[in-house]
């Protein structure tokens, strides 16, 4: 008896902390390279699943590997720390499936960030591609339209910019106008053209 208790004794650890220890945590450039997203983000709500819980983040800046306005992230249920309401410079896992938020990630809140880390990521910021945008009109309506960079056709784009701008009502009759005027002129131009001896 004696001795199976002394090879159980052995054969099982006496603290599990070293299995939840993480390694060394590294500067700003080795977590950079190490870590498939980096983002300055807002955590906007935490739903708890079984095992796990799914981070909903507001994206303010992202710096490698997210281009998007808003993101869902699945992180350890026990282990990690993020709180709603807080921001937080991310470091994130690409499952394939979708983010992880691992547990030993550089992540930290925004006011504990360095200069160093501020000064790494400074020339490294992407593009948000931004889904949607509200603008009110003049009776007061909010309307959802889409972001004038997510149209391919930039004459588009510059179309519905002067129409979501109350004060420029008038530039697509004008525009109209001015394309109609021209054409009217090559027309008139082609026909004294084809009309002289």
């Amino acid at each position: 008896m004696a001795a199976s208790l002394l090879l159980i004794a052995l054969l099982y650890p006496t603290s599990t902390s070293q299995a939840l220890s993480c390694q060394k945590q590294l500067n700003i450039a080795e977590s950079y390279k190490n870590y498939d997203g980096v983002l300055m983000a807002t955590v906007e709500n935490i739903v708890r699943k079984k095992g796990s819980k799914e981070v909903h983040l507001k994206i303010n800046h992202s710096y490698k590997g997210v281009q998007q306005e808003s993101l869902q992230v699945d992180e350890d249920e026990i282990w990690n720390r993020v709180e709603s309401g807080q921001d937080y410079l991310f470091f994130l896992s690409n499952t394939g499936t979708g983010w992880e938020h691992p547990v030993c990630s550089a992540t930290k809140k925004k006011e504990e960030m360095t200069q160093e880390e501020s000064a790494f990521l400074a020339g490294k910021e992407l593009p948000i591609q931004l889904l949607h945008s509200s603008r009110e009109v003049s009776d007061g309506v909010v309307q959802s339209m889409p972001k004038l960079e997510n149209l391919e056709n930039p004459s588009a784009a510059s179309l519905m910019a002067s129409v979501a701008d109350p004060a420029h009502k008038w530039l697509p009759a004008a525009a109209a106008g001015l394309i109609g005027s021209v054409l009217a002129g090559v027309s008139v131009y082609y026909k004294l053209k084809n009309d002289r001896p």
